[in-house]
């Protein structure tokens, strides 16, 4: 098992939800307990002591505590490229998932980039529910230049749908500053970045070309969402691909195998590499 239960009460609803045989209304029944006793925050821990307080209202939540998995083999590669410690930035940190694993490594410094108030209000709290002072959330989102986006969910039910939009009729989006990474990792000043994880529903070129174009910093490996959604911002994956190839990386899968565009990723998530 992957994630167990945290506290008592958390392993004997998983166990109820993993183990019982399905039955008449148990659908109904699991997000009834979800609510009317966790308050939508069943606690569980991986399998290195990270916390995390999930709904199973919610995709990511309902992956971890339904399935048992998500993203494993990335967090694996993840784990191999922190194993002497180092600066990491998660861009599109969500609810921590990933900053918060990866913040039990020694010496490492997690930058957690997260634009949602939603998302980044459950960051907050898996970061208190851990005591993770190595991890630093930075409420904004990122951009090719200083300007301003609307945030907008198509899918109110998986917080990793959140994306910025230049324009939008949703009456539910609201208005952001956005900024370069440029300018975050001067702030912060950072002189090294051992990896870079992003995850922006198709913004990722706009987020490059805000870091590359004015930072002579090169982080040593890169692990991004890699797919077709890169097409909404008027970039194509072979654009965005051999953007990062002039730049001198190489790609591979999580777990390892050189990339070819249009290979198969497992976890749809691609590693790049300085050469």
């Amino acid at each position: 098992m992957t994630y167990r239960g945290s506290r008592l009460s958390d392993k004997l609803f998983l166990y109820y939800i993993r183990k019982i045989p399905d039955h008449p209304c148990k659908v109904r029944i699991i997000y009834w307990i979800n609510t009317a006793f966790f308050n939508d925050s069943v606690k569980v821990k991986s399998k290195n002591g990270s916390v995390y307080a999930l709904s199973t209202k919610e995709y990511i939540g309902h992956e971890i505590i339904f399935s048992d998995n998500f993203e494993q083999l990335t967090l694996i590669k993840c784990d191999e490229l922190l194993s002497n410690g180092g600066n990491v930035i998660d861009i599109g940190a969500n609810q921590g998932l990933h900053s918060i694993y990866l913040s039990k490594h020694s010496n490492v410094r997690v930058y957690a980039v997260e634009p949602s108030a939603h998302n980044f209000q459950k960051l907050l709290i898996n970061r208190a529910l851990n005591n993770a002072k190595n991890i630093y959330p930075l409420n904004i989102g990122l951009a090719d230049k200083d300007s301003f986006g609307y945030l907008v969910n198509e899918a109110p039910g998986n917080s990793g749908t959140v994306m910025v939009v230049n324009e939008t009729d949703d009456k539910d989006a609201y208005l952001i500053r956005l900024c370069t990474l440029a300018d975050i990792v001067n702030e912060l000043k950072l002189s090294d970045i051992e990896l870079i994880k992003i995850d922006v529903e198709g913004f990722e070129m706009n987020v490059f070309k805000g870091f590359f174009s004015n930072s002579e910093i090169m982080p040593k490996n890169i692990i991004m969402e890699f797919g077709s959604q890169i097409e909404r911002t008027g970039h194509t994956m072979a654009e965005c691909y051999d953007y990062l190839k002039n730049l001198g990386y190489r790609g591979y899968t999580v777990v390892g195998d050189i990339y070819e565009l249009n290979d198969p990723l497992p976890e749809c998530n691609l590693w790049l590499k300085k050469a």
